[in-house]
């Protein structure tokens, strides 16, 4: 889970994310990634945040047109927002 609306932590999280998709037996694991915040007016919006993270394309088939077929790494990224509870169905049922 990542804090769309902390932007002073964005490099700091955008490393832990690809030094753990890096390690081999992660890998080929599916991986849902978590925007929280999402219902505040400072955090980024998806395109944003999958910029900052490095993760420009979506990975996966049915989350958008978007998708960039040389990406190694099968995971997606959803906004959500605990406070709201809302986000996390779509996560979850992409990864089922």
């Amino acid at each position: 889970m990542v804090d769309a609306a902390d932007l002073d932590r964005m490099a700091e999280c955008r490393k832990i994310l690809h030094d753990t998709l890096s390690l081999p037996n992660v890998k080929e694991k599916p991986m849902v990634i978590f925007g929280n915040k999402a219902d505040l007016k400072t955090a980024l919006k998806e395109e944003n945040l999958r910029d900052e993270l490095g993760l420009p394309w979506h990975s996966t088939k049915g989350k958008g047109s978007n998708k960039n077929p040389n990406f190694e790494h099968n995971a997606e990224l959803f906004m959500c927002s605990v406070k709201a509870k809302v986000g996390f169905s779509e996560g979850f049922d992409w990864l089922s």
